[in-house]
């Protein structure tokens, strides 16, 4: 099936079939990946095993999100960890944003630049990025040191 012929199914569709390119080549994307960094996230472009294993995580995840679970439980317990480890390797919320584009620039050069795919990709990536950054940074509670 080409891209064009699954574009007819819809986004969910277009991320499970390109998923196991993506995943077959994860170590090219990582690569890939780290090079777009370098300038928006410099945290992550020295820590090329980090950079696989987000690639990895993604490529194995993504097809199975199911987009009516706004609770997203399942995508918690596996990306927590690294989320963590991307927490203490230097990234900054701000540098999510980064990640998300540099992802999809990779994604591009990687599967090709076809719009329909890349907002697949883009719709499944978002809620995994968005679970991460708040499982490294937030909520936070605040407290008031003054109450009593």
């Amino acid at each position: 099936m080409t891209i064009h012929s699954l574009n007819l199914l819809g986004p969910a569709a277009l991320v499970r079939a390109t998923a196991p390119r993506l995943a077959a080549q994860h170590c090219g994307a990582a690569a890939d990946l780290m090079n777009r960094l370098a300038d928006h996230a410099p945290a992550l472009s020295d820590h090329p095993a980090t950079t696989r294993a987000l690639i990895e995580q993604i490529a194995t995840l993504a097809p199975t999100l199911d987009c009516h679970d706004t609770d997203h439980a399942a995508l918690r317990d596996a990306l927590c960890p690294l989320a963590a480890q991307l927490r203490d390797h230097g990234l900054t919320p701000r540098g999510y944003i980064a990640l998300r584009a540099a992802f999809l620039d990779t994604i591009a050069r990687i599967l090709g630049p076809d719009p329909a795919l890349l907002s697949a990709w883009d719709a499944a990536v978002a809620p995994m990025l968005t679970t991460m950054m708040l499982a490294a940074y937030g909520p936070q509670r605040r407290t008031n040191p003054l109450a009593a």
